[in-house]
């Protein structure tokens, strides 16, 4: 799949590794000439150096070939105008966008938007877009923004390492739904399963409780 980022950094630069990994095709366009040029330079990728919002740089950028456009600007209007240009001038089939005010997710998407996500539900830089870009599950806000799907990796340093699911301390109402252990995905029930180091593992949970659970994978006690 063809997909162009516009705007971001930490978002897009993570954004980039993971669909790169998945087998995309990523192209940036960003504002800042010397990112352009870090992404392009660590990515191996193609990045272009404009505003993302005129015609002519999506233009530059390949627009017309593209399978997905993702907008990470800081200004809602600026992903609007994107995701508009993309859609209609270039007909590209799927248009995605951060909103930093809330109330703008109904107006997107009344305007064509594919896939609109709110900035306020992010605590972290890891954005999942469901469905179109596979194999891509870090952050998905289902459609009540309430609810995340959340892929965390086990290390040396996890509080989860070496336990069983059980035993893990998890907020209410989270769920491990399944641990993708190297090409095996594992299903655990009862709950008896032992989280090892390398496991990923797919956490169901609210919003709010993202932060605690990333502590129980990322610090030990």
């Amino acid at each position: 799949m063809n997909i162009l980022i516009v705007g971001g950094h930490a978002k897009a630069n993570f954004l980039t590794k993971s669909l790169k990994e998945s087998g995309h095709n990523v192209t940036i366009i960003n504002k800042d000439k010397e990112w352009c040029k870090i992404m392009a330079h660590s990515h191996g990728i193609v990045g272009v150096y404009g505003d993302g919002t005129k015609p002519f740089v999506l233009k530059d950028a390949g627009a017309i070939e593209m399978d997905t456009v993702i907008a990470l600007c800081n200004k809602d209007s600026a992903n609007l105008v994107i995701c508009e240009v993309a859609k209609k001038q270039f007909k590209v089939k799927n248009t995605f966008a951060v909103v930093n005010d809330p109330k703008n997710i109904r107006i997107f998407k009344k305007l064509g938007v594919d896939k609109v996500i709110s900035s306020t539900e992010i605590l972290s830089d890891m954005i999942e877009f469901e469905a179109v870009i596979d194999n891509l599950i870090n952050y998905l806000p289902m459609e009540n923004e309430k609810i995340i799907l959340s892929e965390f990796e086990v290390d040396a340093r996890s509080q989860v390492a070496d336990k069983r699911i059980k035993d893990i301390d998890l907020p209410p109402e989270s769920l491990i739904a399944y641990i993708i252990r190297g090409d095996e995905m594992v299903i655990c029930a009862e709950g008896n399963c032992e989280l090892k180091i390398s496991d990923k593992v797919i956490v169901l949970s609210r919003s709010k409780d993202f932060a605690k659970i990333t502590s129980l994978f990322f610090w030990r006690k």
